[in-house]
């Protein structure tokens, strides 16, 4: 499939395994956002969270392939250790074998990585962590995850396949600003932040949206902080 949820949809006695991910991942894929974003890398045919994509998308034409997956990104406690940590990212987004394997093939495949554990440097998972029956705490946690997932789609995978479909390289050539260097997750970070961008057009509004339908209080000042990860 030109988009695999079968993981981070993953089932197990006809329940989702990720709970929570799965609802964060719900509301991304059933807002008008989301659809736009994944029917460019949707096949024919494809049914997300109950919407039928019925034509192919200029990516899936392209030959690049889309998928989630729910892992626990926590870092270890430390080189000797087995067991995770308690911190770590929200999501990252790679591109399966390497740039150069794509930029080769002109094609492949972006895998988009949300955390499925409780990283205590997310202030929102980590007053989940520690308020689980709290059903603010829940919401907080869970749109939090789908603030990421936007935030994934968005400015890294939609980015990286806009990019080899403009000339089948990855040198930032579909980025607006002008970048030195050729750090493709710093300038894309830096594209998002600028007025007008197309993260600040489509999912800072929808995910503002949400947090009102949720009465969660939080400030749309708030919300661009939250899924940008930065300060004014």
């Amino acid at each position: 499939m030109r988009i695999n949820v079968s993981d981070i949809l993953e089932k197990k006695d006809g329940d989702y395994i990720h709970k929570d991910l799965a609802e964060a991942f719900l509301k991304f894929a059933k807002s008008d956002v989301g659809i736009e974003f994944l029917s460019k890398f949707a096949e024919a045919g494809q049914v997300i969270a109950g919407h039928e994509y019925t034509e192919s998308g200029k990516f899936d034409k392209q030959g690049i392939d889309l998928s989630f997956h729910a892992e626990n990104r926590n870092y270890r406690l430390g080189e000797d250790s087995d067991t995770q940590g308690n911190t770590g990212p929200n999501g990252e987004t790679y591109i399966r074998g390497g740039k150069g394997s794509m930029e080769i093939r002109g094609r492949g495949t972006i895998d988009v990585l949300i955390n499925s554990e409780l990283n205590t440097n997310n202030k929102d998972a980590e007053n989940y962590k520690k308020n689980s029956d709290n059903l603010m705490s829940k919401l907080l946690y869970i749109l939090s995850r789908t603030e990421t997932i936007f935030h994934e789609v968005i400015i890294h995978a939609n980015s990286y396949a806009e990019d080899i479909t403009d000339d089948c390289s990855l040198n930032c050539s579909n980025l607006k600003g002008n970048y030195e260097n050729n750090d493709h997750g710093y300038n894309q970070h830096k594209e998002a932040r600028q007025p007008g961008s197309l993260f600040l057009k489509k999912a800072l509004p929808i995910m503002v949206n949400m947090h009102k339908e949720g009465k969660t209080s939080l400030s749309e000042k708030d919300i661009k902080k939250r899924m940008l990860n930065y300060k004014d």
